[in-house]
């Protein structure tokens, strides 16, 4: 009895343990494999309305639309369930006769567990007596950054002179990998167009407003598989360039246009009077006010876009008869430098108006106490609407940090009639209070400029930002090739640093950061990359990256160092 009661106490002891979760095995990376699909791959005379496929384990599906790629295309005209091992994918309009299909399933099939793809999922039937077994295989690429282009949407039309890549949906399509690259299979023999886009809206249509798209000029006559074709995406607007609105806006007239522009050419019709205006936005033309007591002034508006597509007009300008409050006239200095080693000192002006006047002596920088450097005329470059100036000056001497301000008085005198009425006494002098002017900075005395609305610049001082050898990098590089470059450093944002037009070239004075070098192959030698024409079938001018052996674009510049030179061949 002692004993049983014993081995009783025991039993009870193990039953109160504490409980615990097993760890389980490594976590399962095995994507869902196919056992069988009803048709089988490359079956021929499938006239069935649906697919069936069966896995060597429970899955789901993920997305099914986006994911699944049927071509020839079939729209939006199915449906996928999944049920426990088996996925069903039934068609809701009846497949083509004598027709290849290619289903591209993706990362749609997933597994239960851990959510893995099946991999390389794709079946190819025919509803005919053969399958077609040519293919298309590439890549696509962004142009300008030379990134790969993932999930852009690669089609081919058969060459007709009736399909337009922005009206028409393809029958024949995929979806890019990660890397851009893209194969269509099961392809029938003949002629066709090739073209790539990324399909925000998924519509099947290129939208040249807002999707980069490219396209390959020759057409592709399919007799055999084609491989290693690249193509190019960039953003161009191919639309014709329309005038949206034109009307007074507060103090101005305002004319709104459905895109952006390249080239605006604005003549007064009437000689007497000047026609100023400005750029508020890439697609927007600011008035102003010029008229002086005319009602309206008649101009004529010749505005070219990218693509050469051109509006020629003649507009009424009238503006609104109340005396609003004009808006502030106001300047902003941007990319301001001091070059040490090359004594020299260069920067920006923005103007929120365009500049009728520039007093140039009163634009100067203070190097001492004794020595004052003033700007002329041709130090400064204006952009066409006057709003923003660029200058480059040489120093006679370099800056002294050690003496960071110094007082000028530029007090002016006059006399108070106000102290003669009220005592008798003699006028005593007004004085303006003393203007600090710091060494080394952009002085911008009052009034320095005049804007087209007879408002005068404020008093500003703007420093500039010392760039030494020792603190920057410089970058040597060779390009090898016949034709003419644009070879441009660009910075991690795909601004442009620095370009020239030369074979050879050395780029000082950078900051320590990761650059990427681009190179312009610019066939007709007008000094800038043309983006194409599709209407014309004529594809942008080509671009080059430089890159590595191991395929690295970005280049790292680190302070006192000189890279290079680098070697571009093309």
């Amino acid at each position: 009895m002692r004993q049983a009661i014993s081995i009783g106490y025991l039993l009870l002891l193990l039953s109160c343990a504490k409980q615990t979760t097993p760890t389980g095995g490594p976590k399962d990376e095995t994507p869902p494999q196919v056992l069988r699909s009803v048709p089988a791959n490359r079956q021929t005379g499938f006239n069935r309305n649906q697919v069936e496929l069966l896995f060597n384990e429970y899955v789901q599906v993920n997305n099914a639309r986006e994911q699944i790629v049927i071509v020839p295309t079939v729209g939006k005209k199915f449906e996928v369930v999944a049920r426990k091992n088996k996925v069903t994918l039934k068609f809701n309009s009846k497949l083509l006769d004598s027709t290849t299909y290619t289903i591209n399933f993706r990362e749609a099939i997933q597994d239960l567990t851990e959510k893995n793809a099946a991999k390389n999922l794709k079946l190819a039937f025919s509803t005919g007596p053969y399958v077609d077994s040519l293919s298309i295989e590439g890549s696509i690429h962004d142009l300008l950054k030379g990134t790969a282009g993932e999930n852009y949407t690669v089609a081919i039309a058969p060459l007709t002179d009736t399909f337009s890549i922005f009206i028409h949906t393809p029958q024949f399509f995929t979806l890019t990998d990660k890397k851009g690259g893209f194969s269509i299979e099961n392809v029938k023999r003949g002629n066709y167009r090739l073209y790539a886009f990324q399909d925000k809206n998924k519509n099947l249509k290129v939208d040249s407003r807002s999707e980069p798209f490219g396209f390959l000029a020759d057409t592709i006559r399919l007799h055999q598989s084609v491989k290693s074709i690249s193509l190019y995406s960039i953003l161009l607007d191919m639309r014709p360039i329309k005038l949206i609105s034109a009307k007074p806006v507060g103090n101005h007239f305002l004319l709104r246009l459905n895109k952006g522009y390249a080239v605006c050419k604005i003549e007064s019709m009437l000689p007497d009077f000047s026609v100023q205006y400005d750029n508020p936005d890439f697609s927007s033309i600011r008035f102003f006010n010029t008229l002086a007591g005319l009602d309206s002034l008649p101009v004529r508006l010749a505005i070219t876009d990218s693509i050469a597509n051109t509006l020629d007009t003649v507009l009424y300008l009238a503006f609104n008869k109340l005396n609003l409050q004009k808006e502030k006239f106001g300047i902003k200095g941007q990319k301001f430098s001091y070059i040490e080693n090359k004594q020299l000192v260069k920067g920006e002006l923005v103007f929120t108006k365009p500049v009728s006047r520039v007093t140039h002596d009163s634009i100067f920088i203070q190097l001492d106490s004794l020595t004052t450097l003033s700007f002329k005329e041709e130090d400064f470059t204006w952009n066409q609407t006057r709003t923003i100036a660029h200058f480059t000056k040489q120093l006679p001497k370099p800056f002294d940090q050690t003496k960071p301000v110094v007082s000028r008085n530029t007090s002016r005198q006059s006399e108070r009639g106000s102290d003669i009425r009220r005592t008798g006494e003699k006028p005593r002098p007004v004085t303006k209070p003393k203007e600090t002017i710091a060494l080394n900075q952009l002085t911008l005395a009052a009034g320095a400029f005049l804007s087209v609305e007879a408002d005068s610049s404020v008093f500003m001082s703007m420093p500039f930002s010392t760039v030494k050898p020792e603190t920057s990098a410089t970058l040597l590089l060779d390009v090898h090739g016949a034709g003419n470059t644009i070879t441009q450093v660009l910075d991690a944002n795909y601004q442009v640093v620095a370009e020239s037009s030369s074979k050879k070239m050395r780029f000082e004075n950078l900051q320590p950061a990761e650059y990427l070098v681009r190179v312009i192959l610019d066939k007709n030698n007008n000094g800038k990359w043309d983006s194409g024409n599709y209407y014309l079938n004529k594809p942008p001018e080509h671009v080059l990256f430089y890159s590595d052996d191991i395929g690295n674009k970005r280049i790292n510049l680190k302070a006192n160092w000189e890279v290079g030179p680098l070697l571009i061949q093309y």
